[in-house]
């Protein structure tokens, strides 16, 4: 409901919070089992590393065009509202469909949900704007948005063990739906800065892209994902498949990854910062995580496979926290929004090329030539963090 008086009430946050987990929820009660479901429907690897790598081409299709508009129309709840509605869409297609290109489409869709997790973030940030509580706020929602896919692969994956496919995307359906009642009383104060109109290219440069670290924080992001969504979020799931485990135990791993990238997000804001710089905390998570990836090939046993992809999630969770907040640290409030849709755009990237590589190189030799090429591009992706990327003037 709309309210003319700019004092945040205090369930605001706490009740964004609560919508937020239902929209994770509704994108992931079943992405723990989308690769050995395709398995199931003799879909080939290259062509799931495609539909893994749909949910990741539309968010970088939309995000950045999806911020401008948000930015320029100074609103974002109406956008949370049409992102939970795709995420209806998306389940509910998948839940009455086994035709390739349709899932391919439907997957897709969720991405379309996920774009709009820009407005999501940047809703919630701008509750938070005295000093010292923006990183606060950042950890938070990056927290929650863990929190949320915990949740959704938790439930969903036993859902599907249980009862099978349809069900689970029937589950995201339900999510959603009420996702979307709640979003209609979200709290959003009156617009106080409009960006005025104007084309794609005029503002990238009104971005500064060459003088803000925005471009490499979303670059390093990109890399960062493409391991995440080539190996956790992608193929790991078929590669434990292939060792003989069952989709409970894939659905519980998931369920654990996830909480683990949620321990990352609080643990760089909140505990490591004390200690570590967050450029110190990034290399060393790049270095980590892009190691861990060339293990995968020897990591022949369920049992070593479930602390490997744990501390491979930790990493990620500081990655992605810690570049978020750097990408968008030095961006005014008027074009916030559309910084944040840059940087999410660009890390879109990363969740395409990932599965699509893996599927690939997958097919043409095998998931562990295509876990060791990851690997080495995150090794790249450290070497060029070390360089181009350098810790805020205080």
């Amino acid at each position: 409901m709309a309210q003319t008086n700019e004092t945040r009430p205090r369930w605001s946050g706490p009740f964004l919070i609560l919508v937020t987990s239902l929209f994770w929820m509704s994108n992931y009660t079943y992405s723990a089992l989308l690769t050995p479901y395709l398995e199931k429907l003799g879909i080939s690897l290259t062509l799931a590393g495609f539909i893994v790598g749909s949910y990741g081409f539309t968010q970088m299709a939309l995000r950045f065009p999806l911020g401008i508009l948000s930015d320029r129309v100074g609103r974002n709840k109406m956008f949370v509202i049409a992102g939970l509605a795709a995420s209806l869409i998306s389940s509910l297609g998948l839940a009455f469909t086994q035709v390739p290109w349709l899932i391919l489409v439907f997957r897709g869709m969720s991405g379309v949900s996920a774009s709009f997790w820009v407005q999501i973030s940047t809703l919630y940030i701008s509750y938070y704007e005295a000093p010292g509580e923006r990183t606060k706020a950042v950890s938070r929602i990056s927290f929650i948005q863990n929190l949320g896919t915990i949740l959704g692969t938790f439930f969903g994956s036993a859902t599907i063990a249980r009862f099978g496919y349809r069900p689970g995307f029937m589950l995201g359906v339900v999510l959603a739906a009420v996702g979307i009642v709640l979003a209609f009383f979200l709290w959003e104060k009156p617009a106080t800065v409009k960006a005025k109109p104007e084309s794609a290219i005029a503002t990238l440069k009104g971005l500064k892209l060459s003088k803000s670290p925005l471009l490499w924080a979303s670059l390093l992001a990109a890399v960062s994902q493409m391991i995440n969504f080539g190996t956790s979020q992608g193929f790991v799931p078929r590669y434990a498949s292939d060792l003989g485990a069952s989709g409970d135990w894939i659905g519980v791993v998931l369920t654990l990854t996830h909480i683990s990238r949620a321990v990352g997000t609080l643990l760089s804001g909140q505990v490591l910062i004390r200690w570590f710089t967050p450029r110190q905390q990034l290399l060393a998570t790049a270095v980590l995580n892009a190691n861990l990836a060339l293990l995968l090939p020897f990591t022949t046993s369920l049992a070593w496979l479930l602390p490997h992809q744990m501390l491979s999630s930790i990493c990620v969770g500081v990655q992605m926290t810690l570049l978020m907040d750097r990408a968008t640290a030095d961006v005014g409030p008027g074009q916030r929004t559309t910084a944040m849709g840059f940087f999410q755009a660009v890390y879109g990237i990363g969740m395409v090329t990932g599965p699509a590589l893996m599927g690939w190189l997958s097919d043409l030799m095998s998931l562990s030539a295509g876990f060791t090429v990851i690997g080495i591009l995150g090794l790249f992706g450290a070497a060029l963090m070390y360089f181009k990327l350098k810790d805020p003037v205080a």
